[in-house]
């Protein structure tokens, strides 16, 4: 009996205590723990400090690769152009006077009469050997002084070789014609001279004004009315003609279809230099006629700018909107020029 009343008093003492613990606690709960003003206002401001960090490292690395990819795309342009330069100049070409002195000293020493046979014969053989390539001095200038533009006036060499200053250059290259050369195509007009297959190209490099009639960049061809380019809009122009062709539309005072005739290899460059090595400095001017022979070596300055930027209010002193390359070019007929030859020209205070 007492072990009875003892198990069932346990319920009733549980009942109790919980009824003690209810009665204990009020109506209304106590207030749950939360963020304060303050630590709202830091950690917001904490996540736009993060947030702006996080954009703008992205920008940096955004701009970063940006302009590695255009000086890297500028590089590469430039290697190219180089490279085209480089090729072109390494086959230039110049044809010398026929010497008759060798033939003459040859026939005199058979012991042939030297008033009727060597005389008549070396005269002879003087007169014939240089009429082989002798050019109609009439229609052509002189050739005493170098011009100062040579893509826009009629001047032409005498005789292949180089003739240049300081900002242009136009020389004679002997290659072999290629294929696509003569799948020739009917072309415009408007678009320049009319070319035709020869191993004998007269090629000139100069850089066009923003803004004048000549070259058309192909690009505008494509654009279809979108503002890509302008119709002429600079840059390097390369051009390279067949001589007769060129000497023609010089005779005919077509200048105008040949400054229009050429391609517009890159808006990019703002201007292009040249130097001359003669074997013992640097020259601003050559013409082959004068000097008798090609210069040893060329000098090729290159400033290359940002596309789409204006060229007329870009610094060329600033290295941030433009890079300067430089290459020197081994021409492989080069010789190297008399002293007395080089003083009569009257050319040895243009050194550079």
């Amino acid at each position: 009996m007492i072990f009875r009343n003892a198990t069932s008093s346990q319920p009733k003492c549980r009942v109790n205590r919980l009824n003690k613990r209810l009665a204990g606690r009020s109506k209304f709960p106590g207030k749950r723990p939360a963020f304060t003003l303050l630590e709202m206002i830091l950690t917001l401001s904490l996540a736009v400090i993060l947030t702006a960090l996080v954009g703008g490292a992205l920008s940096f690395y955004g701009n970063n690769m940006e302009t590695r990819d255009q000086e890297v795309r500028r590089v590469q342009l430039a290697t190219a152009i180089m490279k085209m330069i480089g090729d072109d100049l390494k086959a230039t070409l110049i044809i010398e006077e026929f010497d008759a002195s060798a033939l003459a000293s040859a026939l005199a020493s058979t012991g042939m009469d030297a008033a009727s046979g060597g005389g008549e014969g070396e005269a002879e053989s003087t007169e014939s050997g240089s009429a082989l390539l002798d050019i109609d001095e009439d229609s052509m200038g002189t050739g005493e002084e170098v011009s100062d533009d040579l893509a826009t006036e009629a001047v032409m060499l005498q005789r292949p070789g180089l003739m240049g200053n300081q900002y242009q250059i136009m020389f004679d290259i002997s290659r072999t014609p290629r294929l696509e050369d003569f799948q020739q195509v009917a072309q415009d007009v408007s678009e320049g001279l009319m070319d035709i297959p020869s191993d004998l190209k007269t090629v000139t490099y100069y850089v066009q004004q923003e803004g004048t009639t000549g070259v058309q960049d192909p690009l505008t061809q494509i654009s279809e009315g979108l503002s890509i380019g302008s119709p002429n809009s600079g840059g390097l122009v390369r051009r390279a003609v067949d001589r007769l062709v060129t000497r023609y539309a010089m005779d005919s005072g077509n200048v105008t279809g040949l400054n229009m005739t050429g391609d517009l290899l890159a808006p990019e460059v703002l201007q292009i230099q040249f130097a001359y090595w003669d074997g013992f400095m640097w020259q601003i001017e050559w013409n082959s006629d004068e000097m008798g022979e090609l210069p040893m070596a060329v000098q090729v300055r290159l400033t290359l700018g940002k596309r789409g930027v204006d060229s007329t209010v870009v610094d060329p002193t600033s290295s941030d909107q433009v890079r300067v390359f430089q290459q020197i070019v081994r021409l492989p007929m080069g010789r190297l020029v008399e002293e007395d030859e080089f003083e009569d020209d009257g050319m040895s205070g243009v050194g550079l």
